[in-house]
């Protein structure tokens, strides 16, 4: 009985406990992996982008700004394209019919490095992709950078035109019904200014985070904010495209990555393609730094001495009485 008792204590103080650090937002999602129809868009990071707040950047425009509460906030669906990718139609089309009358907002990163045809995307849009869903694009597509491929709210990507349910509309479906699980609340603000001094491509912005908050229960653990202005132009034409779209549309065309929750900065802008539709608009990412170990902490097991110390209590006692 007593070796019996002390097999069970070694296998007790050997493995670690583990104890649940909270959902951090994802208490929507499916409890069952494999019921899933999309991968995590951040590898082994818990996070995502909000935000949408837009500007138009028309010629004539010299002051503009927005101000917005969270829960305000449009869907963000950034698809990774190219005007050569014929899968990228079909996806596009069956996203467009998903989104219908939803309040989404499009972010189409096209193509760049090592590109022959495409001439929209940049350095900034392709170091953007990969540095979010590069790690994930990687796993699941064997690229870092792969066309068509969709992200819902930063959190939810799908690669390619296979279904992981019976068909894609099915997949975006999904996606689009769950909503980001940003904890955030309050108001972001979103400004411009263009002095008739200054040069027309260039242009004053500033932006204040400072009145979001997060509220994300007793396990809360500090969330960081990252945000983005991203210049995209509405509609470009491109015949030469091999995909036959001709004209092509929420182009993002060039980002740049926002140091504080609040300032103010000068920008030169992308030369647009052709017409006057570029917008700026203020996207966030958000994410739990370390997120790796928050879902599922291990406490330490007991030391070695712990251990002996306890086997020792159940070795039995000699009779220490002497005989004649």
């Amino acid at each position: 009985m007593r070796l019996r008792l002390a097999l069970v204590l070694v296998v007790i103080l050997l493995v670690p406990i583990h104890a649940n650090a909270g959902t951090n937002g994802y208490e929507n999602w499916p409890t069952d992996a494999s019921s899933y129809t999309w991968d995590e868009a951040r590898w082994e990071t818990v996070g995502g982008t909000i935000g949408g707040l837009a500007l138009p950047l028309s010629t004539n425009s010299t002051d503009a700004s927005v101000t917005m509460e969270v829960s305000d906030f449009p869907q963000i669906i950034e698809v990774y394209t190219a005007t050569w990718c014929t899968n990228c139609v079909q996806t596009e089309g069956i996203l467009n019919q998903v989104i219908d009358q939803s309040d989404v907002m499009l972010i189409n990163y096209h193509k760049f490095k090592f590109e022959p045809e495409d001439p929209f995307g940049s350095n900034g849009t392709d170091n953007r992709w990969e540095a979010i869903y590069g790690d994930t694009s990687e796993r699941v597509g064997f690229s870092p950078r792969l066309a068509p491929t969709t992200v819902f709210d930063g959190e939810r990507l799908h690669v390619g035109t296979r279904a992981k349910s019976s068909n894609l509309s099915n997949d975006y479906s999904a996606s689009i019904s769950v909503g980001s699980s940003h904890p955030y609340s309050g108001t972001a603000s979103f400004s411009l200014s263009r002095s008739s001094e200054s040069s027309p491509t260039s242009v004053d912005f500033s932006w204040d985070l400072n009145y979001m908050s997060h509220d994300c229960g007793k396990n809360c653990q500090p969330y960081t904010l990252t945000p983005w202005i991203m210049f995209i132009e509405q509609v470009a034409s491109f015949p030469e495209g091999s995909n036959g779209k001709g004209n092509y549309s929420h182009i993002l065309r060039d980002t740049i990555q926002l140091p504080n929750l609040q300032g103010e900065i000068s920008a030169d802008l992308p030369e647009p393609w052709d017409g006057d539709d570029m917008s700026a608009i203020l996207v966030i990412d958000w994410n739990l730094p370390n997120s790796d170990d928050s879902t599922d902490r291990a406490i330490p097991a007991p030391g070695v001495s712990t251990l002996i110390c306890l086997l020792a209590t159940l070795v039995p006692r000699r009779n220490n009485h002497m005989h004649p």
